[in-house]
């Protein structure tokens, strides 16, 4: 992906020329941990998913079994069904998925509005040190905020060059 913003000294003192490669720097990490909590937001969703499947599966054999004739020999399909549904909702219960998911999202949101500032800030050229600590702040804050996501992720994404 071609970098829209190169660094042009002109009219810009030597601490200006500073602050705006650290600005620079600072929105390509935030694009990288949009997309990081994306893909992790993602993958809460998909295993939230997959997992209310098989509840769904599972206990729909296992109800269903009931109807059925007793010497059918279809006894080992209800029990390891009505495992199978048991199993996904307690994990699913003390995983929690769905909140996860829901974190990285929001996450991933608030990185958003800090990567828009920092655009707008280098579009329009005009910032302050005080701008600057502002984000910085706001930097500290998020990150005890937000969950952390996974290594191979992060990985991921950098592979990709987002």
């Amino acid at each position: 992906m071609p970098e829209r913003h190169t660094f042009d000294p002109e009219g810009l003192s030597e601490q200006k020329a500073r602050e705006y490669r650290l600005l620079v720097d600072w929105l390509k990490e935030y694009r990288k941990e949009q997309s990081v909590y994306f893909l992790c937001g993602r993958m809460y969703s998909t295993i939230h998913l997959v997992l209310g499947i098989l509840i769904i599966v599972g206990s729909a054999i296992a109800g269903s079994s009931l109807f059925s004739e007793p010497d059918c020999g279809t006894n080992w399909i209800t029990g390891t069904s009505a495992l199978v549904a048991a199993v996904a909702g307690s994990i699913n219960t003390y995983l929690k998925p769905s909140a996860k998911a829901e974190s990285f999202f929001s996450a991933r949101m608030k990185v958003k509005l800090v990567r828009q500032d920092i655009e707008v800030m280098i579009e329009i050229r005009k910032w302050t040190t005080r701008d600057i600590y502002r984000v910085s702040d706001g930097l500290k804050e998020f990150l005890l905020e937000v969950p952390s996501a996974p290594k191979w992720i992060w990985k991921k994404v950098r592979k990709r060059g987002w």
